[in-house]
């Protein structure tokens, strides 16, 4: 499994286990910025508008219950509900870091 698969699906599991309607993937895809490292992941941000809920609180809940223990050294959520993370090992493309984009859709 690549490590978009297995972070598609951790996510998923997180956001599931969180009650966010399955409208509301994770859908990870390389990040079109640089700058914000090599992935990102789509759906909080308008899930958190649908739930009437704080972004950057619904992101903080989706970071404490997604297992990347074996893949993540730090996880963080912005203001905006943005969730960054930095790798434990270098990844195989343009950064050591990756990045979770939470965009309100």
């Amino acid at each position: 499994m690549s490590i978009k698969e297995t972070l598609n699906s951790r996510f998923k599991s997180a956001m599931h286990s969180l009650q966010i309607p399955e409208d509301f993937q994770p859908l990870i895809t390389l990040s079109g910025k640089p700058q914000f490292g090599d992935y990102q992941a789509n759906g909080a941000m308008a899930a958190a508008k649908q739930l009437k809920t704080n972004p950057r609180e619904l992101a903080q809940q989706i970071i404490d219950s997604v297992k990347l223990d074996d893949l993540a050294e730090t996880l963080e959520a912005t203001f905006c509900g943005f969730i960054s993370g930095r790798s434990k090992q270098p990844l195989k493309i343009s950064a050591r870091y990756w990045f979770f984009r939470v965009i309100l859709i």
